[in-house]
């Protein structure tokens, strides 16, 4: 597998740079369940459906000390997703969304520090309105989105620079908002 990496036992003088990784292998699970309310409980109203999904992995290639990894090394442990749809009104739906994770790796921060990824949880809510139009066509309204969550986990993650680049120049780190 190739990767990009970063010896930081060497200090000042550590780059980023591709290289070959030995064969990793991967265990994973993942199991998934739906519910339909309005089939299981037709009498009620406000009730859609409920869906939970589980994912697991495991690699066995063990983190080398001192080497930071940009892809081979990080993958997501555990994932859970619960959602959650309502009817809130005749044409007023509203959706939950419920995502938590737990991610194996590190990352380096922009001052440069080497820390390791913590479980984290987000929250999503989206509203939907129906409305009619012109010999009663449905048209579907998409209201703003709102997302809770994620304190626990860093905002911004730092993506490998190319390897032109001097890695003691401030502000050559490239950032990808996660």
């Amino acid at each position: 597998m190739i990767d990009w990496i970063m010896d930081t036992s060497k200090g000042d003088q550590a780059i980023w740079e591709s290289v070959n990784h030995t064969t990793i292998n991967s265990v994973g699970l993942e199991v998934s369940a739906g519910l339909d309310f309005r089939q299981l409980l037709p009498s009620q109203s406000m009730l859609k459906s409920l869906k939970l999904s589980y994912s697991y992995i495991d690699q066995d290639k063990k983190q080398e000390p001192n080497i930071v990894s940009q892809y081979a090394l990080e993958y997501l442990r555990h994932k859970l997703i619960g959602n959650l749809r309502l009817q809130l009104a005749k044409r007023l739906e509203l959706g939950m969304v419920v995502r938590w994770q737990d991610r194996v790796g590190s990352y380096t921060d922009f001052d440069g520090n080497v820390c390791d990824y913590r479980p984290y949880c987000l929250t999503d809510a989206s509203t939907r309105l129906q409305t009619l139009r012109r010999g009663h066509q449905h048209l579907q309204h998409q209201l703003p989105r709102l997302r809770l969550g994620g304190a626990a986990r860093p905002l911004a993650h730092c993506r490998p620079q190319p390897a032109h680049l001097n890695n003691k120049q401030k502000g050559s780190h490239r950032a990808l908002l996660l």
